[in-house]
């Protein structure tokens, strides 16, 4: 007997998977289960197939029988048609149960039976340091905003709880872009970036050349945005400072709205003391990989390493620069370029490397020559556990072993996790 689609039937959620869906048996077969407002294990919906995919079916709750004593009221009012949040319905105790859950399900169908918790920052809301929204010009004028869980819808929201409640910054967006003339085929993304408690900085990246248009872009931001920056294929207009400062474990770290920086202060502050706390002792010698604006390197420089670091964005290996010298430590490489292309050239072999590499992972270039190299221990964070256990599969075959392994709530309301894993060498 198989399922229909359309066909409804009523159960009891058995578990909440990986993205936020909710996992049942129904007659055999497995069904997973979406809803607007969210699941939690436990609960008795009434829901409805969909489609089949594959194996398995999909299904709609249609009516939640039995609620979660877990279940909260969702802070954001974009709940459930924003493609941004998955968790606003669950208390913060049960995010932080379901993220240590989904990590060891995971590390366990990959690596066997390695056990690693989530440890989870105090600020789960107002946590954001940017977000991005998408603008894009059709026949009707032009659409900004976040996706819709369509991934093609945009909607452009009032307030963003999990970066900011101020209306008039995304007022001032939204009535800049309704008042932009029809320009075919551009689109552009918008980074709101914030600067201090209340203040605000903002960066447009436009596709192609600027329109006069953009001119009167300066004079209408500047009264919500103390930075603006717009960049075009054939020029850019600024204004007001375009780098920032602010402590971070005890030192002034520099940086902009174009270079990475971690987006939760609070739990990125959490990684660093954790890396440097399992550490071999210093004075050792250190590659910091993908060091983004130097917050690594000057933790490490304070303690005691010698600490040499690649980075592919010149505007963060300026910040760098700058936070070294604001705080009287001294450089002892800082490199700019591609780590696949830049790592080769090092000169002293590191004992210890940190890795902090983007979505898709270490460049086959750079597991080689670590293997070629073999320091004594790896530290390698990711917002991206699939390529993380490709990148340390050869690694382990090679002769680490994995000695620690922990997940960060970085993004709080969120499926999305931050994992970092220490890698020791046996032989």
């Amino acid at each position: 007997m198989t399922l229909s689609i359309g066909e409804k039937f009523d159960c009891t959620i058995e578990k909440v998977v990986y993205g936020g869906h909710g996992f049942v048996r129904v007659q055999g077969w497995v069904v997973f289960i979406v809803s607007n407002s969210g699941i939690i294990s436990g609960e008795k919906v009434r829901a409805c197939i969909t489609r089949k995919q594959g194996s398995f079916f999909w299904a709609e709750v249609l009516e939640l029988l039995d609620p979660s004593p877990s279940r909260i009221t969702p802070k954001c009012p974009y709940f459930g048609s924003c493609g941004g949040c998955q968790l606003q319905h669950i208390s913060q105790d049960e995010q932080q149960s379901l993220k240590t859950q989904w990590l060891n399900d995971q590390l366990l169908r990959a690596l066997g039976p390695v056990q690693a918790k989530v440890i989870s920052p105090k600020t789960c809301w107002n946590w954001r340091r940017r977000i991005f929204l998408h603008a894009r010009c059709t026949d009707s004028g032009w659409q900004i905003g976040y996706f819709e869980k369509d991934n093609k819808t945009l909607f452009m929201p009032e307030i963003c709880p999990i970066f900011s409640e101020n209306k008039e910054i995304f007022a001032a967006v939204r009535d800049f872009f309704l008042k932009l003339k029809k320009q075919q085929g551009k689109s552009i993304e918008v980074c709101i970036g914030k600067i201090g408690l209340d203040q605000y900085g903002l960066f447009l990246h436009v596709t192609g050349n600027l329109e006069n248009s953009f001119d009167k872009a300066i004079a209408h931001f500047s009264k919500s945005f103390i930075s603006i920056s717009i960049h075009g294929k054939d020029k850019s207009f600024q204004h007001g400072p375009q780098t920032f400062s602010e402590e971070i474990l005890n030192s002034t770290i520099f940086y902009t709205l174009s270079a990475f920086l971690q987006n939760h202060p609070e739990a990125y502050s959490l990684i660093l003391n954790s890396i440097s706390a399992r550490m071999q002792k210093p004075p050792l010698h250190v590659y910091d990989l993908y060091s983004g604006v130097g917050c690594t390197t000057c933790l490490l420089k304070r303690l005691g390493y010698t600490v040499e670091s690649i980075e592919y964005n010149r505007k963060a290996v300026a910040c760098a620069e700058m936070a070294l010298e604001k705080n009287n430590l001294t450089a002892d490489g800082i490199h700019c370029g591609k780590v696949e292309e830049m790592l080769p050239n090092l000169k002293m072999p590191a004992s210890i490397w940190i890795v902090n590499p983007p979505r898709e992972g270490l460049h086959p270039k750079v597991i080689e020559l670590c293997i070629k190299q073999r320091p004594q221990e790896l530290f390698y964070t990711s917002c991206h556990l699939a390529t993380m256990i490709r990148d340390i599969k050869p690694l382990l075959e090679a002769g680490w072993k994995i000695a620690w392994i922990q997940g960060f709530d970085l993004f709080p309301q969120t499926t999305h996790l931050e994992v970092v894993c220490q890698l020791i060498l046996t032989n």
